[in-house]
């Protein structure tokens, strides 16, 4: 028999975890899948979450820190400096919160399993089958 999930997320990365946790939380049957074997491989993000992220996430404090500052590179080499007073962003080990390490607790994949969002790594998505009064799949 093949399970039945309210939510599937194409995406183990940390925007898909979080989603998933959240969904999760809320009751949902959630499962994530991703084609990576572990969390933290391949990151593609700056890892420096906004003000307004860092006061609802709940990152752990030995992968992040405050800094009141950034300075953002594009492909062309020109740079924009942002920041202003009162705000803060947080620079983090964004691998470190995804992926198991021996001296932490996989933060994000971690509150999923505790949320009860099951993740299937390096897993393909070969096709799937809606039943029910389903919404299409957002691509």
């Amino acid at each position: 028999m093949t399970p039945d999930f309210d939510l599937v997320i194409v995406d183990g990365s940390f925007a898909g975890l979080v989603c998933a946790r959240t969904v999760a939380m809320r009751g949902l049957r959630v499962a994530v899948i991703d084609r990576k074997r572990d969390p933290g491989a391949q990151v593609r993000t700056t890892g420096i979450p906004v003000k307004q992220a860092a006061d609802v996430l709940d990152l752990p404090s030995g992968v992040s820190r405050k800094v009141r500052g950034v300075r953002i590179y594009a492909p062309s080499g020109r740079h924009r400096d942002l920041g202003s007073d009162g705000y803060y962003f947080l620079a983090t080990d964004t691998a470190a919160l995804l992926r198991c390490s021996p001296s932490m607790t996989p933060w994000q994949a971690h509150a999923c399993s505790m949320a009860h969002a099951g993740r299937g790594p390096a897993t393909n998505l070969m096709g799937c089958v809606f039943a029910g009064s389903i919404s299409p799949p957002v691509t």
